[in-house]
């Protein structure tokens, strides 16, 4: 009889705990020792006074993270330059690169990418949206790749030799 009540004791308690009682509606927390949502990787790609040509940063190893945000936004420009950046990944089996998303050439002349002098950002990130971006933003549904890099292409106008930019691409990873 002992163990009957025990029993029956025990079937109460589990409908109380788990069929009787509702518990309350998850909230967003913050965890006491978060880690952290996003890292700034730094500055990929420094320009000083970068002439026509092609720089590519060096290569970055992704190790856990699924997507990446860089911001280029140059500070200086002298003559008539354009310039074409980019993200890459690398392809092991075939021993290359390809370029997974660029941006569209512009003139160095202005402050940055965009006529307004708002910093251009390309972004990599599994499920992201891309119709709906602001006008500085391209973005690419994609997960980041083992190991990637940055590219950027600088040219001059037609009869102009001697423009340069100078400025930064800085990329945060995005977990």
């Amino acid at each position: 009889m002992n163990m009957l009540r025990r029993l029956g004791l025990a079937l109460a308690l589990a409908t109380v705990l788990f069929g009787g009682f509702q518990l309350p509606s998850a909230y967003s927390q913050v965890p006491s020792n978060p880690a952290p949502y996003n890292i700034d990787v730094g500055a990929i790609l420094t320009n000083t006074l970068r002439v026509a040509g092609t720089a590519t940063s060096s290569d970055q190893a992704n190790t856990n993270w699924r997507g990446l945000v860089c911001t280029f936004e140059t500070t200086l420009s002298s003559g008539s330059t354009s310039t074409v950046w980019g993200i890459q990944e690398y392809d092991a089996a075939t021993d290359s690169w390809l370029t997974l998303l660029s941006s569209d050439a512009y003139l160095a002349s202005m402050s940055s990418e965009t006529a307004n002098g708002t910093p251009f950002k390309l972004a990599l990130y599994p499920g992201m949206q891309t119709a709906t971006l602001p006008s500085n933003m391209k973005a690419l549904s994609y997960h980041l790749p083992r190991t990637w890099r940055v590219t950027q292409t600088v040219s001059n106008s037609v009869g102009n030799s001697n423009g340069a930019i100078t400025g930064k691409i800085g990329c945060n990873y995005l977990i």
